[in-house]
């Protein structure tokens, strides 16, 4: 017997879709009694992805943070990941990961809702072998204290 995807009772039809309607998350989340206040800058690249671009994005759109380095590989607006179906594929006997959920950030529009997260101070990626990104934003920290 094959189990369901998920709960059924946790979804609902409507428009042709399904929504994944009872979440813990699905609701605002309260800070904590006494939140860091200070500035928060952040690095990203195209392997930020999945849970670290979700983080990325609620940080952009409630301007929370600076952002150093390349577009994320995930998207502002959500991605689709969570549950998958498994697919054999039956002569080049590839097995296909296809997603079944996908998750929208109620996000505001401050970036492309169809890109990555885009930071506000691009660092070229340069193959070297030396990384760069966290020489540039130590750099810019010490430079803009005076700002702070």
């Amino acid at each position: 017997m094959q189990r369901p995807l998920c709960d059924p009772s946790r979804v609902r039809k409507k428009d042709g879709k399904y929504y994944w309607t009872r979440h813990k998350n699905l609701k605002v989340q309260k800070p904590q009694r006494d939140p860091y206040q200070g500035k928060v800058y952040v690095l990203v690249n195209g392997n930020s992805y999945s849970v670290t671009a979700e983080f990325a994005a609620m940080a952009k759109s409630n301007n929370r943070a600076l952002f150093f380095g390349q577009e994320t590989g995930g998207a502002f607006e959500g991605n689709n990941s969570g549950t998958f179906a498994f697919v054999n594929l039956p002569h080049s006997k590839l097995t296909l990961a296809i997603p079944m959920l996908a998750y929208y950030l109620n996000v505001k529009p401050v970036n492309p809702l169809d890109r990555g997260i885009l930071p506000d101070f691009n660092i070229p990626q340069v193959l070297d072998g030396k990384d760069k990104e966290p020489d540039f934003v130590v750099d810019f920290i010490r430079n803009n204290r005076e700002n702070q």
